[in-house]
Order: structure tokens, then sequence, then C-alpha cells
């Protein structure tokens, strides 16, 4: 399909809106640990177009993403990381008739900065490092991580998250809701909430970059090394399946409306 908005070669994550348009961000180059990201980007692509050309956004508050969620209400929600002269935050966008309405949070209007300053790259603006590192939706709640370990939700109003289960000290990659549950990702671990919101699931030895529960009610798991179903006793690592295992990092899935499965990541 080509280089999504023609700018860039390396997806961190994409998403289906429900009214179908296709989206796909890029971080920027000092913000991503992995690679050297050559173009940041936020890339929207209309409902029935071939991803191509597509429409680059460049919010605000920055304009490299790192994650994508959809809300219960249709909301497309990007977690922007922090670069120079950009203090990252978070951005809504809401197909309202023939516009899309945009909203931003940063630290002027939400409780998700850190506690240093992001270097003005010759702007000569200050901004406190705003950044985001993972969005996940589930009806009216938003839910975002930072590389700091700082947990924050959206509903009606902001909330932050006091410590739970050790998570302090764990640098947050990734947060992602499904079947009840939330999923954390660490560097190496992934921390399961159950539906009762008190029990932790602890996972050791895995680097989550991608969660996806589906219509079937399964829970992929994309991995630095392959994806894989999570079950509540262990994991289901598909050697049974047929044909050839996609290749990690595994960085994003989506579920298209017949209940396929496209996996995304370095390799493709």
């Amino acid at each position: 399909y080509g280089q999504p908005c023609n700018l860039f070669g390396y997806w961190t994550d994409l998403q289906f809106a429900p009214n179908g348009d296709f989206w796909v961000v890029s971080p920027p180059p000092s913000g991503d640990d992995d690679v050297n990201v050559p173009n940041p980007a936020i890339c929207r692509h209309l409902a029935g177009t071939t991803p191509g050309a597509g429409n680059l956004l460049t919010p605000n508050v920055g304009d490299g993403g790192r994650d994508i969620a959809v809300d219960g209400d249709g909301r497309i929600w990007v977690a922007v990381a922090s670069d120079l002269g950009q203090s990252g935050g978070l951005v809504a966008y809401e197909n309202v008739g023939s516009s899309l309405r945009t909203s931003e949070f940063n630290w002027l209007s939400a409780p998700i900065a850190g506690l240093s300053l992001v270097n003005t790259g010759g702007t000569g603006v200050n901004n406190w490092d705003s950044g985001l590192t993972a969005v996940a939706g589930v009806g009216e709640r938003v839910v975002v991580g930072r590389s700091d370990g700082l947990l924050a939700a959206l509903t009606q109003r902001w909330q932050q998250f006091s410590e739970s289960n050790g998570l302090g000290s764990v640098p947050i990659e990734g947060v992602w809701l499904g079947r009840g549950r939330a999923f954390l990702a660490g560097a190496t671990t992934l921390h399961v909430l159950q539906p009762d919101g008190l029990t932790w699931d602890n996972r050791a030895g895995v680097h989550a970059r991608a969660v996806l529960a589906d219509r079937a009610g399964r829970v992929w798991v994309g991995t630095d090394t392959d994806v894989r179903l999570y079950t509540g006793d262990g994991w289901d690592l598909l050697t049974d399946v047929e044909g050839t295992p996609p290749i990690g990092p595994v960085m994003a899935l989506v579920e298209d409306r017949a209940g396929r499965v496209w996996i995304g990541g370095t390799g493709g």
C-alpha cells in the first residue's frame, strides 16, 4: 500500500475509524527509542480510498504520533510524543458533518505533564514535557500512559491513578483495553488488570507492542518476536496455524469488518 502521506516508512500504530477512515501514525526521531524515524506524522485516509497520499495532520502539541485509540463515540485519540519545541500530549479527532473537529490536551489543560521542560529547539517557547507513549479507549473513558510511569484517565474529567501494583517504577510503553481488562506494557513485562478492577496478572519476559481484542473474544498480543494469543493461564503461540508467521517486532494489530486481523510491524 505504499507510504501513507508519502512521508514515512515506520508505523507505530494503525486504526480503522467507525466511518471507515484509515489512520496511521509515526513518531519523531528524538521521541522513539527503537529506530531513527525519517519523518513524524499523523495521517488520515478517507474511507474508500487506497492508502497513498492521505491527509497529513499537524496539531499544535506536536506532529509525531505514538499510539491511536477509538472511543465508544467513534472519536480518534492520538498519543503525541514530545519533540524539539513541541510539548506532546493528546489529540482527539471527531467527524462532524464534512468537517474534522480537533481537541488538544497538554500541560496547559490536563494532568499529563512530566517534571522536565522540552528543549525549545530554537523556538524560544518553554513547554513542560507532556509527551505520551500510549492511549486506549473504551466507552467514554480514555486512558493514557507516559514513559515515566504516569497513568491518567479522561471520562467526564481527568483522573490520575494512584500507584498500584508497583507500576510507579515501571515505564509504561503501551496501554490497551479489551475483554474487560486493562493491558499495560513495560519493557520486559505485561501487567493485566482483571475485570474486577483489583486483581493483576503479571507476565514477565514479554515486550508487548500491540494488543487487540477481536469480536470472536480472542486477545491478540504483538511482541518483539511474534504474535500470540493471551489466555487466562498462559499463552497460545499459534504453533498449529498454517502459513508463515509474521516476523517481529509486531507493532500494530487491527480487525477489519470481515473479522480479519491485520498485523503490522517493522517487516511490513
